[in-house]
């Protein structure tokens, strides 16, 4: 009996089902997991240099063999992953890319994405989300695009591959921080067609003699990268998204700064009366005024965000400072156990709400003229209402955070007994803490306390332990 081949087709269906959908499920980004999770394990077992070059991307870049001897004398991570697609290496940015802090990141990608039906349009979009992700978490780093190589085996997609190295090249010409590494044109022949003697017998990878051609191109690049790089230093305007909206804060640079060490990092939060969406006013009273008087006194990198009209340092305005913080530890080289937070009046109130939420994250942390009693001021409370009594919670929780609290003696607005509550609860919890109470001031205690050569000694002196 003849069996139809309709029916033999359906019953091949009804077979293969659970393999064709497992096979599905797999694909996508996901499917890449355990190699970034090797990468991650490789990186525990023996940290990267910071500052070093990374090349990411597809098989081209994983099978690039002799890229430490390609470029001796130059710190470079191989972070390239199976058959990737620019996609995947948008998706795993975080963590093979923005995580070693990089100088230079060489990017090749976009090949496997064509060849799987995408457009040039839709390469050329996910270059441009890679590029975002770099220029909001790796500001100071550049990105060199490898053109896409016009393969053998690919020859049916070579008009795809020429249109998205053009709308690439393209981009990359408005962005002093992009660089485009033609490697397609000298890896044609003389009638336009790939030179076969730089491809293995598949036709698509590299051998030898390829990737000494992508070595000549990319080292100008690198050396380029690696050159004493011209560091603005003082104060300097930056910005930070978060949830869609653009704020505004700056930071110090101090003129001594080089990449070639770690910085201690201080979050300053500012008072009230500095609020506002400018980017400057935050910068008038308190640590930055100290600052500007005596920046010998300060070779650290500071960060002054700025709360916005009638709001304080709680909820989204702490998330805020604490992004602005991060984004300056990955533009700069940072030390991750000397970072410390100070603030005053309404700043120092965010800095035990920021302390209370983040316990582990500072090696110090210096709250003036501050509140922690909920009734005081009608914000997010510094211990949450289901915590116990607020002193005793906040003991608890920074029980092991040096601390250092200052306050003034007569001051009108804030009342001392705040800091002395503060003090009393941490010293019965066995914290490390320290009180100044300075005699006949008001307000104003920042003054005193940012002036002090011992405050600073005894900030600078504290290191957060693993």
């Amino acid at each position: 009996m003849r069996v139809p081949i309709s029916s033999l087709a359906a019953a091949f269906l009804l077979v293969c089902a659970p393999q064709i959908v497992s096979q599905t499920s797999a694909s996508g980004p996901s499917q890449w997991e355990a190699d970034i999770q090797s990468f991650e394990a490789a990186d525990r077992a023996e940290p990267p240099r910071a500052g070093s070059v990374v090349f990411v991307g597809s098989s081209s870049i994983r099978m690039w063999k002799t890229l430490e001897d390609d470029f001796s004398g130059v710190p470079v991570i191989n972070r390239g992953f199976g058959g990737s697609e620019l996609s995947d290496v948008v998706h795993f940015a975080d963590r093979i890319v923005v995580a070693y802090n990089p100088r230079l990141v060489v990017l090749y990608a976009g090949d496997n994405d064509l060849a799987a039906g995408k457009s040039p349009a839709q390469v050329f979009n996910d270059f441009q989300s890679f590029v975002g992700i770099i220029r909001q978490k790796l500001p100071g780093a550049r990105v060199a695009f490898v053109a896409i190589k016009p393969s053998i085996s690919r020859l049916n997609i070579i008009d795809k591959i020429r249109e998205t190295n053009r709308l690439i090249r393209d981009r990359v010409r408005t962005d002093d921080r992009l660089v485009y590494v033609d490697v397609f044109t000298p890896m044609l022949n003389k009638s336009g067609q790939p030179r076969k003697e730089l491809f293995l017998e598949d036709g698509l990878h590299m051998n030898s003699q390829g990737y000494a051609i992508w070595r000549d191109l990319i080292a100008p690049v690198v050396a380029a990268a690696r050159a004493k790089p011209n560091v603005e230093t003082g104060f300097l305007d930056r910005s930070v998204t978060v949830d869609g909206r653009a704020y505004r804060y700056q930071i110090f640079v101090p003129a001594s700064y080089s990449p070639s060490q770690r910085w201690p990092v201080i979050l300053f939060l500012h008072g009230a009366g500095e609020r506002g969406s400018d980017g400057y006013l935050q910068t008038q009273v308190g640590l930055p005024p100290a600052i500007r008087q005596n920046p010998a006194r300060f070779p650290a990198i500071a960060v002054f965000p700025q709360a916005t009209a009638d709001s304080s340092w709680t909820g989204i305005l702490a998330r805020v400072a604490v992004m602005a913080l991060d984004q300056t530890t990955r533009e700069y080289q940072t030390d991750p156990s000397r970072v410390y937070l100070t603030g005053l009046s309404m700043g120092g109130n965010g800095t035990w709400y920021v302390a209370y939420r983040n316990p582990k994250r500072f090696a110090a942390i210096a709250p003036i003229c501050s509140w922690v009693s909920p009734q005081f001021w009608k914000v997010d409370p510094v211990v949450p209402a289901d915590s116990g009594e607020a002193f005793t919670a906040l003991a608890r929780q920074l029980r092991k955070v040096p601390t250092w609290i200052f306050h003034g003696e007569v001051d009108p607005v804030v009342p001392v007994d705040e800091s002395r509550k503060a003090f009393a609860a941490l010293q019965a919890a066995g914290a490390p803490v320290q009180y100044s109470e300075v005699p006949g001031t008001g307000h104003d205690s920042w003054d005193p306390a940012y002036n002090s050569p011992k405050f600073w000694a005894w900030l600078f002196a504290q290191r957060r332990s693993r």
